[in-house]
């Protein structure tokens, strides 16, 4: 009698041999090299559930990754496998701030502190450069604050910083740090940079909590390693007892993201520091071509700072990648649109197609080409909801409410609605609550500290403390309701609504009542207090508040795109000075980086790519001459096919590239008399053709039996060809 066959493992059955291999080395250090479409989120998932089956506890199992998307994902996959195990699935900054509320008080810091975003940590710089009396064209908030995290990345603080700095102009910027680090102390906040460094530090310098972490977390999965930097590495080595059990994974070929702090050597480092550890390449791609895996690979084999691997697949070849050069960039845009609606007629829906470029700079003239053609897009990362201007403000009335010592807040809706305090008093309770020593939420609630000011700012700030009086006593309600009563009390929702009725827009009040609907979802799924709600808020990323329109071509940057897919990928812009970008190709860091960046492009495509190059671009209104790309000449010539005066090879005609099926297509063969076939229009004979040549985009003139005559592009017509009949 044969043997029964083994019984499905729902865990390791669905890895390839490379997965497996990483899944089930659960001891000791590992290092996870997962080229894109590889897979990487299945492994990570797959190990997790694997651990968890054989006996490591959920809840000692610490997995971070860099968008709250990429965590809700790997929630969702591990649920489905192992339940709810109590798995920790979190973003690196969510994992921090929960880590701060809970250790702070050990440290006699309050746990509702505020966490400030790009433009409250911009808002608190400017105040600090103003006290200081800096000239602002010597010291710009924004490179300050650039600066600041830059020190922050190599874990130097303020007081290294002054003691490195010699220069009258660097120690005046190493004195903003320590201000700006004082203020965000009396403020009881932390900006992003922050989130992290605090951590380390309640690590690194605290024996007890330490301990206590380890015990508690020991095992760590990081994901998208490549994106981390110092700081990031040397937590989790701190929480694993210096990378014990510890594994990363990422892909350094996508690392594009130095001006963050990212390495990709953090891959080397990682290895350097654990001689020990296991090594495991996913390389296997199961998203792209086979034309399309071998330009990627040939232009990333060009990094020479890279741990060697190719990408491979047992998908078809596929349609050949397509080089294309135009005259200019309108003749690009036009053509682009035109390929949509060849794309489409082949298929493909809007959907999932996609444009690509360097800079933001680029999009103009495709918007216009897509627009006049009818075709509907989205432009991926223009205002987000939550830098809109009336989330701002309702968000800095909540985080003044849960923290009082919020003075960037503060200062935000002391006088929105409009309430007659001006600027003159707002910085007047500031510095009469520092000098009093209470917190500034302390000092506004109570009103026998405002005698100092003229009767009607003392007025205005009487109702302002009356207003905060009574909301403090319905913090206690769910946070959808108590947002609900902010509104009404302090009369915002009123605000916003007679705004829009001279504006002729209600977006605004709608945005409102969008962020009311957010607030009612996070108490029916998640629940919990203001302050975690807040925090939620804060921690989504820029790819979390991605929006789709339903049928749209999707544009963005090259940036943007990294971790999406798409059936078609076009990707403009292909020039020297563009891509790369003149601002990073002067080194052979910036210059890898920008290869990087044009591989990421490439592999986002699923089965058609498309890369353009322009000899003449549109800048600040004039036409500046421009080049290829050499990213085009490393591409290689297996599987790629050019069209256009692209530079570095004879190429067909640049108008033939998405023309070249048309002989192909019976309508290319119309002429005076054919019976023809219309969907809404029904049988009806070609009267004449406009145009010259044979092309699709000559009109037809269609005399319908029901309808008369109608003038048509053939390319658009949906005309069928009535071929039983003789003509």
């Amino acid at each position: 009698m044969d043997d029964p066959s083994p019984a499905h493992d729902s865990i390791l059955d669905p890895l390839n041999p490379a997965q497996r291999e990483a899944a089930t080395m659960t001891s000791g250090p590992l290092c996870v090299l997962a080229g894109a479409g590889t897979g990487k989120t299945r492994l990570i998932t797959h190990r997790i559930a694997y651990m968890v089956r054989e006996g490591t506890p959920g809840s000692s199992i610490l997995a971070v990754t860099f968008t709250n998307k990429a965590a809700r994902e790997m929630r969702d996959r591990v649920w489905r496998l192992v339940g709810r195990a109590g798995v920790w699935l979190s973003t690196f900054h969510s994992f921090c701030a929960a880590f701060l509320r809970e250790e702070f008080p050990t440290i006699e810091r309050s746990s509702a502190f505020s966490i400030y975003d790009d433009a409250d940590g911009l808002a608190l710089m400017k105040r600090v450069l103003q006290d200081m009396n800096l000239d602002p064209e010597v010291h710009r908030p924004r490179q300050v604050l650039s600066r600041i995290g830059r020190w922050k990345n190599r874990l130097v603080m303020p007081e290294q910083a002054l003691d490195e700095e010699t220069g009258a102009v660097d120690r005046e910027a190493a004195d903003a740090y320590r201000r700006y680090d004082n203020a965000l102390t009396e403020a009881n906040a932390c900006d992003f940079d922050d989130l992290l460094v605090r951590a380390l530090l309640l690590v690194r310098d605290n024996a007890e909590i330490a301990e206590r972490w380890r015990r508690r977390v020991t095992h760590v999965l990081v994901d998208e390693f490549q994106d981390t930097n110092r700081v990031q590495y040397a937590l989790v080595r701190a929480l694993t007892r210096e990378g014990h059990h510890l594994c990363v994974t990422g892909d350094q070929d996508q690392s594009i993201y130095s001006w963050r702090g990212a390495e990709p050597e953090q891959f080397d480092a990682f290895l350097e520091d654990h001689p020990e550890a296991g090594l495991v390449r996913l390389e296997q791609n199961y998203r792209s071509t086979g034309h399309i895996l071998s330009a990627a690979s040939s232009v990333i084999a060009c990094n020479r700072n890279r741990i060697p691997k190719r990408l491979w697949t047992e998908a078809e070849d596929g349609e050949a990648v397509r080089v294309v050069s135009f005259r200019d960039d309108y003749e690009e845009a036009d053509s682009i649109a035109k390929a949509v609606r060849e794309f489409e007629s082949e298929g493909y829906d809007r959907t999932s197609m996609a444009v690509f470029y360097r800079t933001n700079a680029l999009s103009l003239p495709i918007e216009r080409a897509l627009l006049g053609d009818g075709i509907p897009y989205v432009v991926v990362g223009g205002l987000e909801f939550f830098a809109r201007a009336e989330v701002k403000d309702l968000l800095a009335y909540l985080r003044f409410l849960a923290n009082p010592a919020d003075v960037v807040s503060l200062s935000r809706i002391l006088n929105v609605p409009p309430r007659g305090i001006g600027k003159k008093t707002q910085q007047g309770v500031i510095e009469q609550a520092r000098a009093s020593g209470q917190q500034i939420g302390e000092f506004l609630r109570d009103a026998d500290g405002f005698s100092a000011f003229p009767t009607r700012a003392r007025k205005a700030l009487t109702s302002f403390a009356k207003r905060l009086q009574e909301l403090d006593g319905h913090t206690d309600l769910p946070v959808a309701r108590f947002i609900s009563t902010v509104l009404d009390l302090t009369t915002y929702a009123d605000y916003w609504k007679a705004k829009a009725t001279k504006a002729g827009s209600l977006d605004p009040y709608q945005n409102i009542g969008q962020f009311v609907t957010l607030a009612e979802e996070f108490d029916r799924v998640q629940g919990g207090s203001l302050p975690d709600f807040l925090a939620q808020v804060a921690l989504l990323t820029d790819l979390d508040r991605t929006e789709r329109k339903d049928e749209a071509v999707s544009l963005m940057t090259l940036h943007t795109s990294k971790g999406l897919e798409y059936d078609v990928v076009f990707l403009v812009g292909a020039e020297h000075g563009l891509l790369p970008h003149a601002m990073s190709m002067d080194t052979q860091h910036g210059l890898e980086e920008e290869r990087r960046l044009f591989h990421v492009g490439v592999t986002r495509a699923r089965r058609r790519l498309v890369i353009t190059c322009a000899g003449a671009r549109t800048r600040f209104g004039r036409a500046a001459l421009a080049s290829p790309s050499p990213f085009l000449d490393e591409i290689g010539l297996d599987g790629v096919e050019h069209y256009g005066d692209v530079g570095l090879r004879p190429g067909r005609d640049a108008e033939d590239a998405f023309d070249r099926d048309e002989e192909d297509n019976p309508l290319a063969h119309l002429r005076a008399g054919a019976p023809v076939w219309h969907p809404d229009y029904g049988a009806g004979t070609v009267v004449t053709l406009r145009g010259r040549g044979r092309g699709l985009d000559r009109k037809v003139v269609v005399n319908f039996e029901n309808e008369g005559r109608r003038t048509l592009i053939l390319r658009h017509s949906q005309l069928d060809v009535r071929e039983d009949e003789v003509w």
